[in-house]
């Protein structure tokens, strides 16, 4: 007996048997919670336009943040965040950071965007809720 569980153990732990896991979808998700999902997981044509748009934004409005010299950076900010089912571009998170300076002018950006109606994603024909990540490239080139 004692060798049957030694020998289903060691099975086990080799992955030669494997236990479902549960996964993200098959969590049911409370009345009160929003679902976010990604671009990928949108219908399609529904948020080119949108995309478009803060590109746009953000290429026709970024400026190099006032550093000194020596504290001059080149890299990106990215920054993430929600277009909500109503449209509106909700909170706002540095996912990779240049610097406080080039941090504060991305983010400077993200709030002129604030201020635009989006269209929201979609998911089987319904408004969805979307998480976008936008790259901000330093120095900036006009």
């Amino acid at each position: 007996m004692k060798n049957c569980l030694l020998w289903t153990f060691a099975i086990l732990l080799s992955g030669y048997i494997t236990l479902p896991l549960p996964t993200f979808a098959q969590q049911p998700v409370p009345e009160n919670q929003e679902v976010i999902y990604t671009l990928r997981e949108t219908d399609p044509p529904n948020m080119a336009g949108t995309v478009v748009k803060l590109r746009t934004i953000s290429s026709t409005n970024l400026k190099e943040p006032a550093v000194m010299p020596k504290d001059k950076r080149k890299g990106t900010v990215s920054v993430a965040f929600i277009i909500n089912k109503k449209g509106q571009l909700v909170k706002p998170l540095i996912q990779e950071s240049l610097g406080r300076a080039y941090d504060a002018e991305a983010l400077r950006i993200v709030k002129l965007m604030q201020n635009q109606k989006f269209e929201p994603g979609t998911v089987n024909g319904e408004p969805a809720s979307v998480l976008i990540t936008i790259p901000f490239a330093f120095p900036v080139k006009h």
